[in-house]
C-alpha cells in the first residue's frame, strides 16, 4: 500500500509567490515615494521660474513707472509754463483792448474833426489869396504877416488862437528840452548850466515865448510859468497872480528870467494844468510849449522806467486839471521815440478849441 504524502501549508512555491508579492508591494511603495519626492521639486522649479519672470516684470514696470513719473513732472512743468505764458498773453490782450478803446474814443469825433479841418483849410486858402493880392497892391504897408489876423482872433500864419484877456503861457523846462532825442538829452543834462542854456532846443523855446508875447493883444493880463517836476512863475512872488502888459516891467523881467532857467528833471503836466485851474479869474487862452507826453504825475513815482502806455495814462489824468472851456494852443517840439505825443495833443487842441503847431526847426 502506497505511503500517504503529508501536506505542508507553507511550501517553497508559496514562499516564492509571497516574496514576489512583497517585492512588488515594496517596489510600488518605492515608486510612489519617488514620485512624491520629485514632483514637488519639479513644481518648485516651475514656481521659481514664474517668480523670476514676475520679478523681472516688476522691475521693468518700476522703471517704466519711474519714467512715467518723470514725464508727468515734465508735463506739469510745461503746463505751468504754458499757463504763465497764457496769462501774459491775456494781460497783453487786455492792454491792447484798452489801447483800442482809447483809439476808438479818440476816433469818435474823427469825421467832425476832419470836416472842421477842411473848413478851416478852405478859410486859410481864401485868406492866403487875399494876403497875396494885398502884397501885390501898390502902396502896401509891408507889415509883417505875423500881425495879420483872420476871422475873430485867430492868427492865420500858424492857426494859433492869439486873443484873450488873461493869457497863460506854460513852458516845459524839463531835461528833455535839451535835445531832440533821449540820448543827447541824457548827455547834455550832465553838462554845465551855461551849456544847457545854450542848447538849440531850449533856445527855440525861448524864442517861441518871445514870439507869443510879441503877438499878444495889447492891454491884457498875462502870466508865464516854467514847469518840470513843479510849476514855477518866472517872476518870483507872483504865483497865481496876473501881470498886465500896460507896464512893460513885468513882461521884460519875465523874459529875462526865462533866459536864466536851466532845463532839468522830469515833466509833470499835472502841476502845470493844476496852476491854470487855480487862477482867478481863470485864463481864457493857454499857450503850452512842450516836447512830448509827461513822464510823471503830480509827484514822482518809484519806477525808474516809464512806458508809453503809462505816459498816456498820466497825460489823460493831467487833462482833468484843465479849466473847462479854455482853449489850449500847443507848440510841440517833438521828441524822438514819442510817437503818441502828436495825436494826443491834437485831440486836446480839438476838444478845447485850441490848436496844435509842430513847427520846423528854423521857426520862429
Amino acid at each position: 500500500m502506497a505511503r500517504k504524502r503529508d501536506t505542508t501549508a507553507f511550501s517553497l512555491a508559496f514562499l516564492d509567490i509571497m516574496s514576489c508579492g512583497f517585492g512588488a508591494i515594496i517596489l510600488v511603495f518605492i515608486v510612489i515615494h519617488y514620485s512624491q519626492e520629485t514632483e514637488p521639486q519639479d513644481v518648485s522649479a516651475e514656481m521659481m521660474a514664474i517668480i523670476s519672470k514676475l520679478n523681472l516684470e516688476i522691475e521693468v514696470g518700476t522703471r517704466e513707472l519711474r519714467q512715467v513719473q518723470i514725464n508727468l513732472e515734465d508735463t506739469e512743468e510745461r503746463v505751468r509754463t504754458n499757463q504763465d505764458e497764457a496769462l501774459a498773453i491775456i494781460n497783453t490782450l487786455r492792454d491792447l483792448e484798452d489801447e483800442i478803446d482809447q483809439i476808438v474814443n479818440v476816433d469818435l469825433d474823427k469825421d467832425q474833426a476832419i470836416a472842421a479841418l477842411k473848413t478851416e483849410l478852405l478859410e486859410l486858402e481864401l485868406e492866403t489869396d487875399r494876403l497875396e493880392a494885398s502884397l501885390e497892391t501898390p502902396g502896401s504897408s509891408g507889415e509883417s504877416l505875423e500881425q495879420i489876423k483872420g476871422q475873430g482872433d485867430r492868427q492865420y500864419l500858424t492857426g494859433l488862437k492869439m486873443g484873450g484877456q488873461h493869457i497863460l503861457i506854460l513852458v516845459d523846462a524839463s531835461a528833455s528840452m535839451l535835445a531832440n532825442d533821449p540820448t543827447n538829452a541824457l548827455i547834455r543834462r550832465n553838462l554845465d548850466d551855461s551849456t544847457k542854456r545854450r542848447s538849440d532846443k531850449w533856445q527855440r523855446a525861448i524864442k517861441t515865448v518871445d514870439w507869443i508875447t510879441a503877438n499878444m493883444p495889447g492891454d491884457i493880463a498875462f502870466q508865464i510859468y516854467t514847469f518840470n517836476t513843479e510849476a514855477t512863475p518866472l517872476i518870483p512872488g507872483t504865483d497865481r497872480e496876473w501881470q498886465v502888459t500896460e507896464d512893460e516891467g513885468p513882461l521884460k523881467k519875465a523874459l529875462e528870467n526865462l533866459r536864466l532857467v536851466v532845463p532839468r528833471d522830469g515833466t509833470s503836466l499835472h502841476n502845470a494844468f493844476k496852476v491854470a485851474h487855480q487862477f482867478r479869474p481863470r485864463p481864457d487862452n493857454i499857450f503850452l510849449i512842450v516836447d512830448g507826453l509827461p513822464t510823471m504825475a503830480e509827484t514822482k513815482g518809484r519806477a525808474t522806467v516809464i512806458y508809453p502806455r503809462e505816459r498816456m495814462r498820466i497825460f489823460n489824468d493831467a487833462l482833468l486839471q484843465l479849466p473847462d472851456g479854455v482853449p489850449v494852443n500847443t507848440i510841440l517840439f517833438p521828441m524822438e521815440g514819442d510817437p503818441d505825443a502828436t495825436p494826443a495833443y491834437w485831440v486836446m487842441a480839438y476838444n478845447t478849441g485850441g490848436a496844435l503847431l509842430s513847427p520846423s526847426s528854423d521857426w520862429p
